[in-house]
């Protein structure tokens, strides 16, 4: 169980460093990972445009996952915003939702999350509207 705990957290570091990046920065990567053969590394344009359509198709059912069900906007506020905290909370609920995808997939999926904030991805209300 340590080994897992272990490869988590490794994970979670990634996450969180991936996560300083732009949002088109990280798209960029997933369209790479996510189409791997058969297109020019050249065309960033279309990298970016690949990533943000392999993200949002899988938009819908992560927000059911971790908003709906995990009730994310709930968590409490030291896993809220401590990125590695966070990352570690989100990458088995990502990786349960996309399944067979590439880990690099999902850690960048994870990113993506984490770098839009969950309080944005889960619509939260804002503290004293609630």
């Amino acid at each position: 169980m340590s080994e897992e705990k272990s490869v988590l957290d490794e994970e979670a570091a990634k996450v969180a460093k991936l996560a300083q990046l732009s949002e088109d920065q990280l798209y960029e990567k997933l369209g790479e990972t996510s189409v791997r053969t058969g297109f020019s590394a050249a065309d960033i344009l279309g990298l970016v445009k690949h990533g943000r359509a392999y993200y949002n198709r899988v938009t819908k059912a992560l927000y059911q996952e971790i908003c709906v069900k995990r009730r994310a906007c709930e968590w409490e506020k030291s896993v809220l915003e401590d990125a590695k905290t966070l990352a570690a909370a989100l990458l088995p609920l990502v990786f349960s939702t996309m399944g067979g995808a590439p880990i690099s997939a999902i850690v960048l999926v994870t990113s993506v999350v984490l770098k839009r904030g969950i309080r944005k991805f889960c619509h939260c209300p804002k503290k004293g509207s609630e």
